[in-house]
């Protein structure tokens, strides 16, 4: 019996995880506006009922953050990811300069290139992402959409032939 159950979570989990995927890649970035707006609403409802129920102090900081996520939501993503843009560069010249000044090599050439590569990409990256937040946002949500649906291909399939 034990069996079973675990066979059916990990086919319940993977399916799940497909479907996750599946939505990430239809809906990329929108995935977070929609996560901003049921976030907002849930807490503009509690905050309702945190009224009714005579907590005034409580439903209005719930009504008012729950609004603010709402309407500014993305201003806040967009300044994270600002912030992780400049420090994805700095990490790439600062690591690239390392490199430089050491000298450093590899124990192969493809190692040496690899080792000077991955700060290039680095700062590639966090120029990309400084320039277009929303194709970044989107590229990212299908690339983890991708990776979810052959990790719950991969579960579910790893139950085949179990008994």
């Amino acid at each position: 019996m034990d069996k079973k159950v675990d066979k059916r979570s990990a086919l319940i989990s993977g399916l799940i995880m497909v479907i996750i995927g599946l939505l990430f890649i239809i809906f990329q970035g929108k995935i977070l506006s929609i996560l901003f707006t049921i976030f907002g609403v849930l807490l503009i409802a509690f905050g309702i009922i945190d009224l009714l129920n005579k907590q005034n102090v409580s439903g209005l900081i719930k009504i008012i953050i729950g609004v603010i996520i709402i309407v500014f939501g993305w201003a806040f993503v967009s300044i994270c990811l600002y912030i992780v843009a400049v420090l994805l560069i700095l990490f790439g010249f600062y690591n690239l300069y390392n490199l430089l000044k050491y000298k450093t090599r590899g124990t192969s050439k493809e190692v040496t290139v690899l080792l000077y590569l991955s700060p290039i990409l680095d700062i590639v990256c966090g120029v990309f992402l400084f320039i277009n937040q929303i194709v970044a946002i989107n590229y990212a949500f299908i690339f983890f959409g991708i990776i979810l649906i052959l990790d719950g291909l991969s579960l579910m399939l790893s139950t085949k032939g179990e008994e």
